[in-house]
């Protein structure tokens, strides 16, 4: 029979210096302690599968890719890339190699009722090398974040931490820099939902930079937001502090205060008020929570009826910045609508700003009017004045007032009809501005013609035709001078023509032209561009476009020139997983005035998919030739990438 107790060889009788004196006599020893059974029994390992059942979400056992894919998603990526340039001129070419790694990796994944987490890991590294002169040039860029989202159905709180190195070389000869710097980032925001009370939003924020030194930078922050009545209110608090030796600790505090009050169906009133003890550049921010650093206050109240003959609303606000030239401003403002009828609809504004600083003062005040009448359906006819003055006081300086005041009438029609539309407009305007002391005063009476048509049935060819005419009558200081400008546009494009060559190839074509004169202001005298362009596509990745632009200005500004642009592209798969895009690109621009320019551009693109790694190469050359002389450049690249 198996023996219950330990072996005899190094169990001792209780009381006994020696082993048990039984050892050699084949017997259980009496004074020995029991063995203890190591043995988990069943229980044992369902209770443990039971707790972690309950959790993890209660749903064991789980498919081993269920509970990967909920538990760890790893993805990210990595890319590998290299270039060469070389810049030709008469003078000496120049080359710049390039090369660079930028990866990333993901780790998402849920702890279901506990919450979720994400985290990312960056990486990028990039070297420039200029052989000319022997420069060399590195950056670097390591990033390192994690984020939780804690608790998402009861109280969710959002944890943040983000690491940030930067680092940059730079070797020219025998002169050598090297800057390195670290942004370290925390933030916490924690929401607090519990019926029958005001959400809760609790947040921190800090950021740390070591550039040598340390600032680092503290934003805390509580916002809540409850109903009372018809009435949403939202407070908002928020302590800020900057610590950067050896300038020491600042601090900022802020308080927001928003009301919403939605008296009817149609009538809503707002009001907040903003105070902070100092002035801050930004605002920090939190997620769902945004705080103004300011001292500002002000109430609107807004009229909008679902079915409504009229709307209107009206609004104030003031605010100050007592650390910037004790600067305040107050603006009052007003505006209604009314619709007499389906026909008849007028507009009022009213507005009023004053703004002081340590010295100086403004004052403006203007008022504006509109009456609309469409009598039938394509006419539109309209009257609107505005009128205002402002005012400016400065020690040192004299007062001085503006007054102005404007005027239009318009009136526009448009006519569809089966094969054409047509469009008319004639506006009718007048200003004057008035500036005392001083007598400087100027009167201005404007008119514009407009018209224009087009064909609405373009199942071959759209066309359009436009024409402007401007003339302003100015006086000023008893001067009086005459303005005026024609425009006439013209426009065309087709796309009818299909299956010329291949099946479903496509030919587009598209004109344009200009013509406008100039006559008592700015460069006086005429104007004249025109554009042709035209393109063919097909179905199997060849393409080719052909351009034709030309400008004529005039004498004095040395503008003329006529350029054509051809270019011819091709994409194509070689094979199943090699692709191929090729492109060449030729400009000819003829100057009156100036040099010609000549620019040939050709490029090479190769893709190969490798498995799930995806390879590119590049050839790139340009070639620029203008006053006798010939420049370019010649670049070849390659890149790999894997995402996973």
């Amino acid at each position: 029979m198996k023996s219950r107790f330990r072996s005899l060889d190094v169990t001792r009788c209780k009381g006994e210096s020696n082993a048990c004196p039984h050892r050699n006599e084949g017997v259980d020893c009496p004074c020995a302690k029991p063995a203890v059974n190591r043995r988990r029994g069943p229980w044992f390992w369902f209770w443990i599968g039971a707790v972690f059942s309950i959790v993890m979400g209660g749903e064991m056992p789980w498919p081993v890719s269920t509970a990967e894919a909920r538990i760890l998603n790893l993805g990210g990526s990595l890319n590998v890339n290299y270039s060469r340039a070389i810049t030709l001129a008469d003078n000496g070419n120049s080359a710049v190699n390039s090369s660079g790694l930028q990866a990333n990796l993901n780790l998402s994944g849920d702890a279901y009722r506990v919450g979720s987490y994400n985290g990312e890991v960056s990486l990028l590294n990039q070297t420039v090398n200029v052989e000319t002169t022997d420069q060399k040039n590195r950056f670097s860029v390591t990033s390192y974040r994690l984020a939780l989202n804690l608790f998402p159905q009861w109280s969710p709180l959002g944890l943040t931490g983000q690491r940030t190195v930067r680092k940059t070389d730079l070797e020219l000869a025998t002169l050598r820099v090297t800057t390195k710097d670290r942004i370290d980032s925390l933030g916490a925001n924690w929401v607090m939902s519990i019926s029958h009370l005001p959400r809760l939003v609790l947040s921190y924020q800090e950021t740390a930079t070591h550039p040598g030194g340390r600032s680092t930078s503290h934003a805390y922050s509580a916002f809540t937001d409850t109903s009372v009545g018809v009435t949403r209110i939202a407070v908002g608090y928020q302590l800020s502090t900057t610590e950067a030796p050896p300038g020491g600790t600042s601090r900022s505090h802020g308080v927001n205060i928003d009301t919403s009050s939605q008296l009817t169906t149609s009538l809503i009133v707002t009001a907040y008020g903003r105070y902070s003890s100092s002035h801050l550049p930004e605002n920090v921010q939190t997620p769902g929570v945004t705080l103004f650093q300011e001292r500002s206050a002000g109430m609107g109240i807004f009229y909008r009826p679902p079915l409504y003959w009229w709307d209107g609303s009206a609004s104030y606000n003031y605010s100050e910045n007592p650390f910037v030239n004790d600067f305040k401003s107050h603006a009052v403002q007003g505006s209604a609508n009314l619709r007499y009828n389906e026909k008849t609809d007028s507009g009022f504004g009213a507005r009023y700003l004053l703004v002081s600083s340590t010295d100086s003062t403004v004052n403006s005040e203007s008022a504006d009017a509109s009456l609309n009448y469409r009598p039938f359906f394509g006419l539109t006819t309209g009257l609107s004045g505005s009128g205002g003055m402002t005012s400016m006081r400065a020690t040192g300086t004299a007062n001085t007032d503006n007054l102005f005041q404007h005027y239009q009438s318009s009136i526009s029609y448009t006519k569809p009809w089966q094969r054409f539309q047509y469009r008319a407009a004639y506006n009718i305007n007048y200003g004057e501005s008035d500036t005392r002391p001083g007598g400087f005063s100027s009167r201005d009476l404007g008119n514009s013609v407009n018209f224009g048509v087009d064909n609405t049935n373009a199942e071959k060819i759209h066309a359009g035709l436009g024409a402007t005419f401007s003339d302003i009558q100015r006086v000023t200081e008893s001067v009086k001078s005459e303005q005026s400008s024609y425009l006439i546009q013209l426009s065309a494009d087709s796309s009818y023509f299909r299956n010329l060559i291949l099946i479903g190839d496509s030919v587009g074509l598209r004109g344009g032209g200009s013509y406008s004169h100039t006559s008592g202001f700015g460069v006086e005298g005429r104007v004249m561009s025109g554009e042709l362009t035209a393109s063919y596509g097909t179905l199997i990745g060849f393409s080719a476009t052909a351009n034709y632009h030309i400008d004529n200005y005039p004498t004095e500004l040395h503008l003329d020139r006529q350029v054509l642009t051809t270019q011819v592209q091709y994409a194509t798969y070689l094979f199943s997983r090699i692709n191929t895009l090729i492109s060449a690109r030729d400009s000819v621009e003829d100057n009156r005035y100036q040099a010609d320019v000549n620019v040939v551009e050709g490029n090479l693109n190769l893709g190969y998919q490798l498995g799930a790694v995806t390879l590119g190469a590049q050839y790139q050359e340009v070639e620029t030739r203008t006053a006798g002389k010939r420049f370019g450049s010649r670049s070849v690249m390659g890149r790999a990438s894997r995402a996973f």
